[in-house]
């Protein structure tokens, strides 16, 4: 060593022969390190008290492992799984806010998991940010598999970290503004169906007082729920739901008489919450749209049944149905009738919730609902 020109070091390793090296012992739970190869229980989860809920798909475990504690840091709930089947049943299971997939997965691609994804959920309604070690000069690939989002590896933890922030906050404001225009229809009472209601109490008041208090009694349940939607993020009980739903059908059948038949099935130990007005308007629907228009008039049937998937409710009508072609309007958000449309809308944004539309053309139109998950006196959080 000699000031000016720099240092030497030198030093010797003696190398250990095959009988010294210590055997790798393996764990049954925990992470795992096998010959610098980290290997992780899977799925796993790390629940946090924040809101948000990311399911991250990746099959190099450490890998996932950094991803995890990055998410987990953002005090985000973290599922992780390494492959697509995985990923699929998780998503059957748990209410995801967000996917983050890698692309290069053994047995099924992030590419094919993302379309598989996108066919049961809308992008807004569930964002997904793809991690890709390929340099494609034809961007639109990502995008044509349905991913929000893609980044390039190595991944950079700040831009993960904006990207996400920034789909999710993406996602509010959507579910905002549905609950927004939501809020507006509530505060909408038909000037016909109001009319109508008062003409026939005023005519009941005549012959039949106590019939002519039970309207009003009825009138003042409906009004009472469709002004309140200042409390619009606010969950209600299946049974309060209900008593919305009966006090509008009963005003209807003062109205309609014989033309409008009712048919309840109600299983009383089906307790859920919900958001409110969920049922209400497809109840009105299937009267006005359905029943109404034809001259003999119809029967709607209403039920709510424990299943094992969770809660069911079913809403039908022999009315007078609709199109497919409006039928798929309505499902894809093209359709302009934010009474029936908006439902939808919102119902796609809903965690753990299935729904289906049927209609046959003149015949009648059904409504299903399944709260999945809702077992016994659990209840549905939005």
């Amino acid at each position: 060593m000699e000031y000016g020109k720099g240092s030497c070091f030198t030093f010797a390793i003696r190398l250990a022969n095959e009988c010294q090296v210590p055997e790798v012992k393996v764990e049954e739970k925990g992470d795992i390190c096998l010959k610098g190869v980290l290997r992780m229980n899977r799925p796993m989860k790390l629940e946090e008290d924040y809101k948000y809920t990311i399911l991250v798909v990746n099959d190099e475990h450490t890998n996932l492992k950094k991803q995890m504690d990055l998410v987990a840091s953002l005090n985000y709930t973290v599922i992780t799984v390494d492959n697509g089947e995985e990923a699929i049943e998780a998503l059957n299971n748990e209410a995801i806010d967000m996917m983050i997939i890698d692309v290069a997965m053994s047995k099924m691609s992030g590419y094919e998991l993302c379309k598989i994804v996108r066919k049961d959920y809308h992008s807004v309604e569930l964002p997904i940010i793809i991690l890709t070690a390929d340099q494609l000069t034809d961007l639109s690939l990502y995008y044509d598999v349905g991913a929000n989002d893609f980044l390039h590896k190595p991944i950079q933890t700040e831009q993960l970290i904006v990207r996400m922030k920034s789909l999710l906050a993406i996602r509010k404001s959507a579910q905002d503004a549905v609950h927004d225009e939501l809020s507006y229809f509530h505060a909408q009472i038909t000037p016909h169906f109001l009319y109508n209601t008062l003409n026939t109490i005023i005519g009941l008041s005549y012959g039949d007082v106590d019939k002519a208090r039970e309207a009003l009694e009825h009138l003042s349940i409906y009004l009472r729920a469709k002004l309140d939607f200042y409390n619009r993020n606010s969950l209600i009980s299946i049974a309060k739901e209900m008593e919305l739903v009966k006090s509008y059908l009963s005003i209807e059948q003062m109205r309609y008489r014989e033309r409008l038949k009712v048919h309840y099935n109600i299983d009383e130990s089906a307790h859920a919450m919900l958001p409110s007005m969920i049922i209400q308007p497809l109840v009105e629907n299937a009267v006005q749209h359905g029943i109404a228009k034809k001259t003999p008039g119809g029967s709607l049937w209403i039920s709510i049944q424990r299943d094992v998937a969770g809660v069911k409710i079913v809403v039908e009508d022999d009315g007078m149905g609709i199109t497919e072609y409006k039928k798929a309007e309505l499902l894809n958000e093209g359709n302009d009738e934010i009474g029936f449309s908006n439902i939808f809308k919102r119902l796609k944004l809903m965690k753990r919730v299935k729904f289906s539309l049927e209609s046959v053309e003149g015949a009648g139109t059904k409504v299903t609902i399944i709260l999945q998950g809702v077992q016994n006196n659990e209840g549905y959080i939005n």
